[in-house]
């Protein structure tokens, strides 16, 4: 569902509404339009019903890119990720747990690895000095210099500084919540209920765990050979 309507606020549609829009017994529901509409198809990223739809504020999608950085739950819910990125660990012989090494694997076509920040932080602490806090704005800023990942290209000027922002410093005061510890997945957009946070430009770290609010956004590409 998409709105025309560029006053902020909430819009309520009831299930019931927009099945009447679905069934033809309505044009509109509380202001609203579904995919199939010509005010709907605004929500593209094209403006027409071939574009890609709901990038701000829809679901957490997750994505294949990650930070290396020894965590098990890149073993638990990344499995078939990190293998494809040739990431080293070693499995119990039950196969429940896994010892993953940190800063191996190598970025693909298939994932993107990024590194996490270098020096020893007291990771159980969530201090600003020395802590999660810290070694995660230290990760963020030793990742955030680089180009073509959307990353860089999309954040202000707090983006990998001191600046207290650096949390919320993606275009339109979106989050920037760099990956670390057990939550070493990149996620990017956002939910419904992420409020000014959530938006196209968000990303954020997630476990990888099946989540009814985490989704992902296949992505094909045409090519051709001359």
């Amino acid at each position: 569902m998409t709105s025309n309507s560029t006053t902020a606020g909430t819009k309520v549609v009831t299930k019931s509404q927009i099945d009447n829009v679905v069934n033809g017994t309505d044009t509109t529901a509380n202001g609203c339009y579904i995919w199939n509409q010509v005010n709907g198809q605004n929500a593209s990223t094209t403006g027409t019903i071939y574009g890609i739809y709901d990038l701000s504020g829809g679901m957490y999608e997750r994505t294949a890119s990650f930070i290396s950085n020894g965590n098990i739950n890149l073993w638990r819910f990344g499995q078939s990720v990190i293998d494809s990125a040739e990431v080293e660990y070693t499995e119990n012989t039950e196969h429940t747990s896994a010892t993953v090494n940190k800063n191996t694997g190598t970025s693909s076509k298939y994932a993107s690895i990024y590194s996490p920040y270098s020096d020893t932080v007291n990771e159980g602490s969530d201090t600003a000095d020395n802590g999660r806090s810290q070694s995660n704005f230290k990760t963020f800023t030793e990742n955030s210099n680089m180009f073509g990942d959307a990353i860089k290209e999309t954040t202000a000027s707090t983006a990998g500084t001191a600046d207290s922002r650096w949390i919320k410093s993606s275009w339109n005061n979106d989050y920037s919540s760099f990956p670390q510890l057990g939550a070493p997945f990149f996620a990017r957009g956002s939910g419904w209920s992420g409020g000014s946070g959530a938006g196209a430009f968000t990303f954020l770290r997630i476990e990888g765990l099946p989540s009814y609010g985490n989704s992902f956004r296949p992505v094909l590409v045409a090519s051709s050979s001359l």
